[in-house]
């Protein structure tokens, strides 16, 4: 009988290391060979099955600058070959390659994957400047198979938004690549989350690991942090997909000029309120109640914002985009969006929901917050386009909406929108907010006067 359920018992731990791996990433902000191997050995310790390095920042630098490394390019490679032989575990790396052609010298940065014996399983290319000119071509998005059967998307991180990789029908990804670029309420960690969530997959990338509908299960600033991740991406814990603003590495900023926003009507959301935004064919209604609202003399307002159509991206592209969201702002929300350091806001929500008719029949949650807390409840559920975004009992919210993106619009130019919004519509938009905006402060005034009058009487 104890032979029975020993044997029992070594069965079940087989079958469950079966169905689960366990992945990798190194949070460091060098990025760089230095850095690479030490972080190999020290997951090869922890005996991850895949490892995610950090990416090599590039933002900030001139095409050139990393030229003692990129020089070194071959070099990098043995050496990480090497060390993922020695550590016997799959490594993913984003790595920089100097090209020459046409009398000059070019970028190109590559999605490598070594395999335990330090063989190059899968290359992912493409030019920094996004422009083919070298005889180094870019291939395609691809994907490889493990020794520990998970067949894995390699994928960088901008494809997120400028693909469709779902229709690569895998529930398992990695990701390297550094994105410099921000779209209006998203960043890199905010989009990986939301996209992780709404495809209900595992995405390891170099910020990050998430599991789908679980959410993110491991960040770190330093070091290597691992997870155990289910093969089919099968979860049967739900999560909000919200980020802090405190994780973000930079406050989300954006040029509004082409959306319509309404202010949030704080006095009327006490009891409950709809609201509905419309901009080119995407309409979106809103509804909210709040509970509490204190004072502060920094109080935080929030605005209502619709936009449909083409928006800037990763700096030579062009991507169709619609969004519903309720998000918070200093003062007036007006054409720009920057919460700055407003991360405590005066505001509880009791019950908010978003609806809209969008295009595309996919679209990602975008929930930033300012509080460490979990919303009491969270649904979101799609009737064919109508996209419903549902949260309730949550504090310090700073964005709450959908983004969906629009391939079909991919192809256009990034101009102003002028058959959508006339000049005299936009002064009239901005007109109309501002008058909404002192309207309702000064209904909070006349009620505060009338609650002073009747004390005095």
């Amino acid at each position: 009988m104890r032979f029975s359920f020993g044997y029992l018992l070594l069965f079940g731990v087989a079958l469950a290391s079966e169905e689960t791996y366990r992945a990798g990433f190194g949070a460091t902000t060098l990025g760089d060979l230095e850095s690479y191997v030490p972080l190999i050995h020290e997951a090869g310790k922890l005996n991850v099955d895949i490892l995610v390095l950090p990416s090599p920042q590039v933002s900030s630098l001139s095409p050139l600058e990393r030229s003692c490394e990129i020089d070194n390019y071959d070099e990098v490679v043995k050496t990480m070959a090497a060390a993922s032989k020695q550590a016997r575990l799959y490594v993913v790396a984003h790595l920089l390659e100097k090209t020459r052609c046409q009398n000059k010298d070019e970028l190109v940065r590559s999605n490598l994957v070594f395999d335990r014996e330090g063989n190059i399983v899968a290359v992912y290319r493409k030019p920094l400047n996004n422009i083919d000119n070298c005889t180094t071509s870019a291939t395609n998005i691809g994907s490889f198979t493990t020794d520990f059967g998970v067949q894995f998307g390699l994928l960088m991180e901008e494809d997120l938004v400028l693909h469709k990789v779902q229709d690569l029908e895998l529930k398992n990804y990695v990701m390297a690549g550094a994105w410099s670029s921000e779209i209006a309420f998203l960043s890199a960690s905010q989009f990986a989350l939301s996209w992780a969530f709404t495809h209900d997959v595992n995405l390891v990338s170099s910020s990050g690991i998430f599991s789908g509908r679980r959410g993110s299960i491991a960040s770190s600033e330093t070091g290597v942090t691992v997870a155990d991740l289910n093969k089919l991406g099968e979860y049967q814990q739900a999560s909000a997909p919200l980020v802090n603003l405190s994780t973000l590495k930079d406050t989300p900023i954006e040029d509004l000029s082409q959306y319509i926003i309404r202010p949030l009507d704080l006095t009327a959301s006490v009891h409950g309120y709809k609201e509905t935004v419309c901009h080119g064919g995407l309409c979106c209604e809103f509804y909210v109640k709040t509970g509490f609202v204190g004072s502060k003399d920094d109080e935080v307002t929030y605005g209502l914002a619709a936009f449909d159509g083409v928006r800037h991206f990763d700096r030579t592209h062009n991507i169709g985009a619609q969004t519903c969201a309720v998000f918070a702002c200093a003062g007036l929300c007006k054409r720009t969006y920057n919460l700055g350091s407003q991360n405590d806001t005066n505001v509880v929500f009791e019950e908010i929901s978003i609806s809209g008719n969008f295009t595309e029949s996919i679209q990602y949650p975008i929930i930033l917050t300012g509080s460490q807390s979990e919303p009491g409840k969270f649904d979101m559920y799609v009737q064919t386009k109508q996209v419903t975004l549902q949260n309730m009992d949550f504090e310090n919210l700073l964005t709450f909406g959908l983004f969906g993106r629009d391939f079909s619009k991919d192809t256009e130019d990034f101009v102003l929108d002028t058959d959508s919004v006339s000049i005299y519509e936009t002064i009239n938009e901005e007109m109309t907010e501002f008058f909404d905006y002192v309207w309702i402060r000064l209904r909070v005034l006349l009620i505060f006067a009338s609650i002073y009058v009747l004390e005095m009487m």
